[in-house]
């Protein structure tokens, strides 16, 4: 049975923020040279203009800074910012992608979110059980740039530079129920990732590799370490695997973060495609979570 929707108001319209682009990593599926039109929205002064540029795969694209708007809105006593979504051009979510070649090609979306920590009162909400394995409780992750692939974020594995250089430890079992929780370590620094040791930044075949496991037999990526198999106790939804209640109940929206593009067909983006980078996106949602 479905709730009766909570009364909306919206306290104030279309507040103008800067926000980025998501990364969009693209590559023909034999890994051929391919020619791909590109068009979308970019921040130029005080306004968005549309870029347009022809690129040869495999690349990577996005990460710029675009202009955005949000509704303050008043649900019940929940107050939310709420982004408002405009596909058309100098629109913060306009993209088109146009595959000029022959060949197929595939897109992976790279969530490209800053890396945000617990304060101290957050973190003093839980029952630490093992308290001496943490040894910075200024680093206790949050939310970090999604997807998590082997308690690494994908962006830290594409972008090694963009990753905190340090230690970071993560809260375990958040959604079982329980009020004592562990503590893990997680290192974010070359040559270490998570559970993954590499010294070179991972190749755009190597992430489209990943997603592709994802979207073929799902368990593979994650939303966030709050989500993954490793913390989440009986959570266990994998990047693929967007909960049904989610979407049965109007709180999320279909997004995709892996695909193809046929030959000489254009993917534009319609809703589905995360290309704006507020953290609700990654399950097709619209708010902003953090302090705006």
């Amino acid at each position: 049975m479905r709730c009766t929707p909570v009364e909306e108001e919206v306290l104030s319209n279309n507040i103008n923020i800067t926000l980025q682009h998501n990364y969009i990593a693209i590559s023909a599926t034999d890994g051929s040279p391919c020619q791909v039109r590109l068009s979308y929205s970019i921040k130029e002064g005080t306004e968005n203009k549309v870029i347009t540029e022809i690129k040869t795969t495999p690349f990577v694209f996005g990460g710029e800074d675009v202009i955005a708007s949000y509704n303050v809105v008043q649900i019940g006593e929940e107050r939310n910012h709420r982004l408002v979504r405009n596909y058309t051009p100098k629109g913060a979510d306009f993209l088109s992608i146009e595959n000029l070649s022959d060949k197929d090609l595939e897109y992976a979306v790279i969530g490209n979110e800053t890396l945000q920590y617990r304060s101290l009162k957050e973190l003093s909400e839980y029952e630490i059980i093992n308290p001496s394995q943490l040894q910075d409780s200024h680093k206790v992750i949050k939310s970090a740039p999604s997807p998590v692939y082997k308690k690494a974020p994908i962006l830290y594995l594409l972008y090694p530079d963009k990753a905190p250089n340090t230690d970071c430890y993560v809260i375990s079992s958040l959604y079982n129920g329980d009020k004592a929780k562990t503590i893990e370590k997680i290192t974010l620094k070359a040559p270490n990732f998570g559970d993954i040791l590499t010294n070179t930044p991972y190749s755009i075949q190597q992430i489209l590799d990943i997603y592709r496991q994802e979207y073929t037999k799902g368990g593979v990526l994650y939303r966030n370490y709050n989500y993954s198999k490793d913390y989440s106790g009986a959570y266990k939804a994998s990047l693929r695997e967007t909960s049904s209640s989610e979407l049965y109940y109007g709180s999320y929206k279909e997004a995709i973060h892996y695909g193809k593009i046929s030959a000489h067909h254009t993917l534009t983006n319609e809703g589905k495609i995360w290309f704006l980078n507020n953290q609700a996106g990654i399950r097709g949602g619209d708010n902003l979570i953090g302090d705006y």
